[in-house]
C-alpha cells in the first residue's frame, strides 16, 4: 500500500514539475514580432494614438505625424507655425484634436490631416488630451506646464466644444491654475484642478478641487476639496468618482454629494489609473498591479510583476477585452487576466521608453527614449 501511495505521490510531483517546465517554456517562447521602426525626431511624452490604420504622434519639440500602422510609412504631417504641445493630442471618431501655442485648439481630419477648424480658448493653453462625452469635447486648460512660464494667474477653464465646428458651447472657470482632463458619466462631467491655498503649509500634497458639472450647461453641482496634491486621473461610474493624486492615495467620492466615502494607500507611486464598470486597475512602483472595487476600495487581486526590484509598469495598464496589457520599465510586455490577475504571457521588447505603449489591432506601438517609434505584433494568448 505504501509503495502504491509513494508511486502516486511521485506521479503527482512529476506531473506538477512537468506543468511548471511547460509553463516556463511557454513564457520563454513568447515573443514580439518586430514589424517596423521609424525615427520620429524626438522622445514621446504621450502614448502613440492609433486610428484609421494610422499611428499619430507628436514628439517633444516636434509636430503631428501620421504613419501607416502596418508599414511605418509617413502618410501626412501637420506642422503649424505655433508650438504643438506634445501632451495635448487626442482622437475622437475621425477628428484629431491638437493643442497648439497661444491657447489655440485645432481640429484635423484624422484620415488626411486637413484642417477642419481652429478655436482660441480665451488665450489659455491646453496641454492635456481632451475627453469626448455627451456629443461634445471637454478641453481642460492650464497656466503652468512644460514650455509655459510659471504664473500665479488663476482662472484655468474647462471648455465644452462642438466637435463639428469648434464652437464653444460653454465654459467653466474657477480660481485654479491648472485643470486635468475631465471624465464623464451619465449627465455629469467631472474635473480635477489644483489651486494655491496660502494656508496650506505641509511639505507634501497641496490644495485641489474635484468638481461635478452639469454636462448640458456647465453648471457647478458640487465641489470636493482635497489636500493630496496635483490631480492625476479620474474615473466615474454611477456611484463613485475615484481619483488618484500626487500623494498616491486613491479616494472614492459619492457622485451625488461629493462626500468622501473611502480612501486607501496605493502602496507606492502611481502615475495613473483606469476604470471599467465596478473596478479600477493600476500599477504601483513596488512592482504590483492592482484591481480594486470602485464602491468601497476593497482589493480584488494583486499581481506581483516578476523580475528585478522596481520592475514596475509604465504609467497604466490597458484593458483589452478580458485581459490587461502593460509594459514595464525594462521594456517587458505582459498580459494578465482582468478578472483574476492571472498571468498569461510576457515578452521582451528590448525597447526602453518613458511613456506607456499603445496596444491596438494586435500591435503594440512603443516610442523609445531616442526618438524611434517601434511597432511589434503581439503574441497569441
Amino acid at each position: 500500500m505504501w509503495s502504491s501511495m509513494v508511486k502516486q505521490l511521485m506521479k503527482l510531483v512529476l506531473g506538477l514539475l512537468f506543468v511548471s517546465l511547460v509553463s516556463i517554456s511557454a513564457v520563454a517562447a513568447a515573443n514580439l514580432s518586430k514589424i517596423w521602426q521609424q525615427p520620429i525626431g524626438g522622445a514621446l511624452n504621450l502614448a502613440p494614438i492609433v486610428g484609421y490604420d494610422m499611428v499619430y504622434v507628436v514628439p517633444q519639440g516636434g509636430h503631428v505625424s501620421a504613419f501607416n500602422l502596418h508599414t511605418g510609412e509617413l502618410v501626412w504631417e501637420f506642422n503649424p507655425q505655433q508650438t504643438v504641445w506634445d501632451r495635448g493630442l487626442s482622437l475622437h471618431d475621425d477628428l484629431l484634436l491638437v493643442c497648439v501655442g497661444g491657447g489655440n485648439l485645432v481640429g484635423l481630419d484624422a484620415r488626411t490631416g486637413a484642417l477642419r477648424w481652429q478655436t482660441n480658448l480665451d488665450g489659455i493653453n491646453c496641454q492635456r488630451p481632451a475627453h469626448m462625452g455627451h456629443g461634445q469635447l471637454y478641453v481642460s486648460t492650464t497656466f503652468v506646464g512644460p514650455g509655459l512660464t510659471s504664473s500665479t494667474l488663476t482662472g484655468a477653464t474647462l471648455f465644452a466644444i462642438d466637435p463639428a465646428t469648434g464652437a464653444i458651447n460653454w465654459r467653466f472657470k474657477n480660481h485654479s491654475y491648472l485643470m486635468q482632463s475631465a471624465t464623464t458619466y451619465g449627465d455629469r462631467v467631472y474635473v480635477g484642478s489644483s489651486y494655491i491655498d496660502p494656508d496650506f503649509v505641509e511639505e507634501e500634497g497641496g490644495a485641489a478641487y474635484y468638481q461635478a458639472l452639469d454636462a448640458a450647461t456647465g453648471r457647478l453641482l458640487w465641489t470636493h476639496e482635497s489636500i493630496y496634491g496635483l490631480p492625476k486621473t479620474l474615473y466615474a461610474n454611477g456611484h463613485r468618482l475615484v481619483y488618484v493624486a500626487y500623494e498616491d492615495f486613491a479616494v472614492g467620492l459619492d457622485v451625488h454629494t461629493g462626500q468622501q466615502v473611502w480612501q486607501r494607500d496605493t502602496e507606492n507611486w502611481v502615475p495613473a489609473l483606469i476604470g471599467d464598470g465596478d473596478r479600477i486597475y493600476f500599477g504601483s512602483a513596488n512592482t504590483f498591479v492592482h484591481a480594486w472595487q470602485v464602491e468601497d476600495g476593497e482589493v480584488v487581486w494583486r499581481y506581483n510583476v516578476p523580475g528585478q526590484s522596481f520592475e514596475y509598469l509604465l504609467v497604466k495598464p490597458v484593458l483589452d477585452h478580458a485581459r490587461l496589457l502593460f509594459m514595464t520599465q525594462q521594456g517587458n510586455v505582459f498580459a494578465i487576466t482582468a478578472s483574476t490577475g492571472e498571468y498569461l504571457w510576457s515578452a521582451p521588447s528590448k525597447v526602453i521608453s518613458r511613456i506607456d505603449p499603445t496596444f491596438a489591432n494586435g500591435y503594440v506601438l512603443i516610442g523609445d527614449i531616442d526618438g524611434v517609434l517601434h511597432a511589434f505584433r503581439l503574441p497569441d494568448d
